[in-house]
Order: structure tokens, then sequence, then C-alpha cells
């Protein structure tokens, strides 16, 4: 699924996972890294890994060391531009796997990824 989407976002530059971190740095405004992990549903040093190439690219900003020593990130308007472009995409897409895989096989699909999700979460 991954190379799906990663295949669809290389045009931008990006990748899925980056996309998804994007995606939620923009719609948090300004964000912990600690509090970006926790809605993400994943560690801080994947995250790390995936937020270095956007904060390089100029697409994300890290905010200096404050409270407790957290850092918030927040969106450039580099990145705002990005996600604008990468939401259609992302839309087209995703019909085009919906159309893909059908009616019963993309409702099980999803049934699935949240059977996945609820049990990651609890281990």
């Amino acid at each position: 699924m991954t190379k799906f989407y990663d295949n669809a976002f290389r045009p931008l530059g990006l990748r899925a996972t980056q996309l998804s971190v994007l995606l939620a740095v923009a719609f948090s405004r300004a964000v912990s890294i600690a509090s970006l992990s926790r809605m993400l549903g994943m560690d801080r040093s994947t995250l790390t890994r995936n937020l270095r190439p956007l904060e390089e690219k100029g697409l994300v900003a890290l905010g200096p060391e404050g409270h407790h020593r957290s850092r918030t990130l927040s969106i450039t308007s580099k990145g705002d531009q990005l996600v604008r472009k990468a939401v259609p995409l992302w839309e087209k897409t995703q019909q085009k796997l919906r159309e893909q895989l059908r009616k019963p096989h993309w409702t099980n699909f999803h049934a699935e990824l949240d059977h996945l999700i609820n049990s990651a979460e609890t281990l």
C-alpha cells in the first residue's frame, strides 16, 4: 500500500509517510514532537527520521526549546502550498484504489486496518 501512495506522491518529492506527518503538522498549526508522535501512533525516532527531510526542504519549521525542553513544529508557507497540491492528488489516488479494490474488498480492507490499529494500541 505504501508503495502505491509513494508512487503517486513522487512528483511532489514526498513519500506517503512524510505527507501524513506534513498533514498532521498543518492541521495542528503548532505541535510538539511528543504530541505529534502520539497523534500519529509513531515512535519518536521514526517521526524524527520523517521530519528531517521535511525540515531540510523548508516545509516545516522546528521552534526553539520551550517548556519541558519540548520543541514546537509548525508548517511553513512552502509546506502549506505543498499540502494544497498533495490533497487533490491523495483524493485521486484514494479513488483509484477504491475502484481497484471494489466495494466488498474496500470495506473489508478498512475493517482490517481498524482492527490492526486497535490491536497495536493495546500492545
